[in-house]
């Protein structure tokens, strides 16, 4: 599940819905989410760490967001293995993914709007 599967993206988005706006709760909720894994992995809270971890590679598989995912599912494995090693750059990894992400979903509304 490394590729963005926007298929699967708006699959999940409905054909009623406004894509353009899911894919900007998206981002803001994931870029949420992110702050607040930094701020759990500073504090040592491991719980929280493996929580918001989780909840970010359910919602990020479920809407194809591939490219995000195995960074937050590997902090999720060793936070829930009581292990923050490298969790830092695991963080560091889920932002980059986001920002690939991100240029990819505004690139993809931006087509869509083009289209007949």
């Amino acid at each position: 599940m490394n590729d963005l599967d926007l298929d699967r993206f708006v699959a999940v988005c409905g054909p009623d819905e406004d894509v353009a706006e899911i894919a900007t709760f998206y981002l803001t909720y994931m870029s949420g989410q992110l702050d607040a894994l930094h701020l759990a992995i500073d504090g040592r809270r491991i719980a929280e760490v493996e929580q918001i971890a989780h909840r970010c590679v359910g919602s990020s598989g479920t809407c194809g967001m591939g490219p995000i995912v195995a960074p937050l599912a590997e902090l999720e494995r060793r936070a829930r293995d009581g292990n923050l090693h490298d969790a830092f750059v695991l963080e560091s990894a889920a932002r980059t993914a986001l920002a690939h992400i991100d240029v990819a979903l505004r690139d993809f509304v931006a087509r869509r709007r083009r289209q007949p």
